[in-house]
């Protein structure tokens, strides 16, 4: 399994990066870092 975590919670990775990544079954997205702080996209 490759686990991975994403630097910034834009566009391009809610669109693009993210949707791909959670449908593959080999891949875990273990952190998404933000430099702001979303507590409604938290859990």
């Amino acid at each position: 399994m490759l686990k991975m975590g994403f630097i910034g919670f834009g566009k391009s990775t809610n669109r693009y990066h993210l949707p791909y990544v959670l449908l593959n079954e080999r891949m875990e997205v273990s952190k998404i870092y933000n430099r702001t702080r979303k507590p409604e996209l938290e859990n």
